[in-house]
């Protein structure tokens, strides 16, 4: 199995968990929801959530969705991140990790 990651405030995921799917807002506004694998998810939450607390990290089954998952970097960068081109289906969510800091306020990848 191949699993990537999206990290989201707990508080969403629990009405995502009301309404039977997750959609956050860059489906909308991009048309895709932005993901990580896993070496990437504690350089994505520290540079773009440093100041969100609250945080969880979801773990999806990447071959469980029925929405493309397409590797691209859309900043003319070289590191490939997945997206997914349309809703998080709740049963292709395999794990659901909080996101912490240290007690340094670093990052780290939550123990599963």
């Amino acid at each position: 199995m191949k699993y990537i990651y999206h990290i989201t405030k707990n508080d969403d995921w629990q009405n995502a968990k009301r309404l039977g799917i997750y959609e956050s807002k860059s489906l909308e506004t991009q048309g895709f929801i932005h993901c990580a694998a896993k070496d990437q998810v504690v350089e994505i939450a520290s540079q773009i959530f440093s100041n969100d607390d609250d945080l969880i990290l979801l773990k999806i089954n990447e071959e469980k969705t029925k929405y493309a998952v397409v590797y691209e970097n859309l900043d003319n960068g070289s590191d490939l991140y997945p997206h997914i081109y349309g809703p998080i289906e709740i049963d292709t969510v395999e794990g659901v990790l909080k996101l912490e800091k240290n007690n340094k306020g670093i990052f780290y990848f939550p123990e599963e």
